[in-house]
């Protein structure tokens, strides 16, 4: 296993700043239009990627049309940032679960094992 080659200082390191970068992601979270750099990046996409819908008469159909296609793009963009630390969430999560096996079960109220996860099953 390539994590046995790493101590256990680094690997709490590792640890910390993947908490830490899930803490941020959970306070940014509640912000409706999302953070001012996301935006930025998402208007300098292209704009091959805007729909046709016609002419607009007005400048300011226009400037609705713009605005829900840059909303479109930064949701995109979070979406896939999402999925990114999703991935590496789970990583995470597999190789510590693997370096340090811990049985974490669940009792119900009459004193029965209901759940365990998979370090406590071979008991």
């Amino acid at each position: 296993m390539q994590d046995e080659a790493r101590t256990k200082d680094q690997l709490i390191t590792e640890l910390r700043a993947l908490h830490k970068r899930v803490v941020e992601f959970e306070k940014d979270k509640g912000e409706s239009t999302g953070p001012p750099e996301l935006r930025r990046r998402a208007e300098k996409r292209p704009k091959a990627r805007q729909t046709e819908t016609g002419r607009c008469k007005t400048n300011d159909a226009e400037r609705l049309r713009h605005e829900l296609e840059i909303h479109q793009i930064e949701l995109e963009m979070q979406n896939h940032e999402l999925r990114n630390a999703l991935v590496q969430i789970e990583e995470s999560r597999t190789r510590y679960s693997d370096l340090y096996p811990l049985v974490l079960p669940c009792v119900s109220p009459g004193n029965i094992f209901c759940v365990a996860n998979s370090h406590g099953w071979p008991f």
